[in-house]
């Protein structure tokens, strides 16, 4: 979970989080990854590890079918199909639940 608008603004979030497995969250405030960088360059790469967000851009800026778009997600993020449940991976997609399960249950089949 990564709000930019309120790490670069250094502004409240107005995103909820809400866990489906036990989880640990963990603040990060823009001074302390500065530090972070200044310690290591390697934190550097914390922007690749944030820039991940736009994995969802990328399924919405191309004209991606149910079946891609399920694709895509099975092979950027495995896991989401093996943690959450069908209707919230169909809200992410921006397919109805029903489309989901069909083409589920076409990519069992292929």
């Amino acid at each position: 979970m990564f709000n930019h608008p309120s790490l670069i603004d250094q502004i409240p979030s107005g995103t909820t989080i809400k866990a489906f497995k036990d989880a640990e969250v963990i603040e990060l405030s823009l001074i302390n990854l500065h530090e972070l960088i200044g310690n290591s360059q390697s934190f550097l790469n914390l922007g690749r590890i944030f820039g991940q967000a736009n994995h969802r851009t990328y399924l919405f800026d191309n004209a991606l079918s149910p079946a891609q778009k399920y694709d895509y997600i099975k092979n950027v993020k495995p896991l989401i199909v093996q943690v959450f449940p069908v209707k919230l991976i169909a809200s992410y997609l921006k397919i109805t639940p029903e489309t989901l399960s069909r083409v589920r249950a076409n990519y069992r089949i292929s």
